[in-house]
């Protein structure tokens, strides 16, 4: 990747605690990307599957920040099933979630990083560089 400047887009924006994706309720969208910047630099990275996509680990002080959506389900979990689709022009698909339950607390954390040509080739570049 050219730049290696890392900013957040919408797509991650909406991984809250409401939105059943991983998140951190401690971390803000201006410390993710500096963190994701260090790691870089000292080499905690690997290239994705496809020119312009970076995999960048996270260090365990990051990961124990991170709350992951997996519950320990056991035979009183109430499950609910869902037929959604992740965006309107996407294939729908059946979505299972746990009713009930404690959320795990992440055991690894990967940064997943596009360029933003990368994101274009879907108009999904919706990324911005102030954080907040």
């Amino acid at each position: 990747m050219m730049n290696e400047r890392v900013a957040v887009n919408e797509f991650v924006r909406r991984q809250t605690k409401e939105s059943g994706k991983s998140f951190s309720s401690q971390l803000s969208f201006k410390d993710i990307p500096l963190h994701a910047e260090l790691q870089m630099s000292a080499g905690y990275f690997k290239e994705g599957y496809r020119q312009g996509v970076r995999i960048v680990a996270a260090a365990a002080d990051i990961t124990k920040q991170f709350t992951c959506p997996f519950v320990k389900i056991d035979a009183a979990t109430e499950l609910s099933a869902k037929y959604v689709q992740r965006r309107p022009n996407e294939k729908y698909y059946i979505q299972v979630r746990a009713k009930t339950g404690t959320l795990l607390p992440a055991g690894k954390v990967e940064l997943i990083l596009y360029h933003h040509d990368v994101l274009a080739e879907n108009d999904e570049q919706s990324t911005t560089m102030n954080g907040s």
